[in-house]
């Protein structure tokens, strides 16, 4: 499955955040607590639930720290194609502060495009 634009895309990426918790066995209060430990702002249960709604595209901070506690590969997060996982995602500390500073939503150009389509 590659990554898909628009809605489709959101809903796959939401999909993907719950399927992701779920397996880390959290509630959305705790899941929150454990992805907050990943980043510079701290992200709320909310949040979180926006993001399993697909209610809004998640970040790219949000998404590496999601990854990191889930061990979730970010492209899949995102919606993209691959493997949920290999092993364990290993983000250098400095990339993954800058990211969560940054806090932006995923570049468009860091997103592969269906070709198929």
């Amino acid at each position: 499955m590659t990554l898909q634009t628009g809605l489709h895309r959101l809903d796959v990426q939401a999909e993907r955040i719950r399927m992701a918790r779920a397996g880390a066995k959290l509630s959305l209060r705790a899941f929150a607590e454990a992805v907050s430990q990943h980043m510079v702002k701290p992200i709320s249960h909310e949040t979180i639930r926006q993001l399993e709604k697909g209610e809004r595209d998640a970040k790219m901070g949000e998404l590496i720290a999601i990854s990191v506690v889930t061990s979730k590969r970010v492209e899949w997060l995102a919606g993209g194609s691959g493997v949920p996982s290999d092993s364990e995602l290993h983000v250098a500390p400095v990339a993954q502060l800058a990211l969560a500073q940054l806090n932006q939503p995923i570049p468009m150009a860091l997103q592969p495009v269906d070709l198929a389509a």
